[in-house]
C-alpha cells in the first residue's frame, strides 16, 4: 500500500531523468557534428573567404523542427520524413565583398546548379533545394542545401561547389562514409 503512494513520485523521477538524458544526448550530438575533427564539419580558407560546410544528420533536422522533447518512437517516425535526403549547411564568409544587384540575386535564387555531390564512382547528384538562411551580416552568406539520397548507398563522396561570385573557382569538400557512420544516434 505504501508503495502505491510513492509510485507517482517514482514515475515523475523516471520521466525527468529520461528528459534530461535526451537533452544531454542532443547537445552531445550537436557538439560532435560541430567538431571539424570528426569530418562532419569542414572548413576552407581561400584569400578573404572562409567556407564552412556541415553535414546535418536527419536526427538534427528533426530536432531543429520539433525540439528535443520527442519520445524515441516519435523521433524515429519523424526521421523517416528526412531520411531520403541529405542536408548540409554551407556558409561563405567574405570579409571584404558585399554582394549587390545581380550577384545578390544569384546568391538568393540561382546557385542550385552550382552545387552537387560527386560519388566515389563519379556519379553526380544534383542539388534539389537550397535556401539562404542567414544574411543579417552583409559579409556572410549561409544556406541549407539539400540533395536527394541516391538509391544505392554512397560510400565516400564530395560536395562540389562551382563559385561564380567570389573568385574561388571549384571547391570540393570530401566526406568519408566511415565518418558519417560514426555519427552518434539518439
Amino acid at each position: 500500500m505504501k508503495f502505491c503512494n510513492y509510485l507517482p513520485v517514482l514515475l515523475a523521477c523516471v520521466v525527468a531523468f529520461c528528459s534530461c538524458h535526451r537533452n544531454t544526448a542532443a547537445k552531445d550530438l550537436i557538439t560532435y557534428v560541430n567538431d571539424p575533427g570528426n569530418g562532419i564539419t569542414q572548413e576552407q580558407d581561400i584569400r578573404d573567404n572562409h567556407l564552412q560546410l556541415q553535414y546535418i544528420p536527419s536526427t538534427l533536422q528533426v530536432l531543429s523542427v520539433n525540439g528535443s522533447e520527442l519520445s524515441a518512437t516519435a523521433l524515429q517516425q519523424e526521421k523517416q520524413k528526412y531520411d531520403s535526403f541529405m542536408y548540409f549547411r554551407f556558409s561563405i564568409l567574405n570579409s571584404v565583398y558585399k554582394p549587390a544587384g545581380d550577384t545578390l540575386n544569384y546568391l538568393n535564387f540561382n546557385m542550385q546548379d552550382d552545387m552537387m555531390l560527386v560519388t566515389d564512382n563519379k556519379d553526380t547528384v544534383p542539388c534539389v533545394f537550397y535556401q539562404k538562411i542567414a544574411g543579417a551580416n552583409k559579409f556572410n552568406n549561409e544556406f541549407i542545401v539539400v540533395f536527394e539520397k541516391p538509391l544505392q548507398e554512397m560510400s565516400d563522396f564530395h560536395f562540389v561547389y562551382t563559385d561564380k561570385v567570389f573568385g574561388l573557382a571549384t571547391r570540393s569538400f570530401p566526406f568519408r562514409r566511415a565518418d558519417l557512420d560514426h555519427i552518434p544516434q539518439l
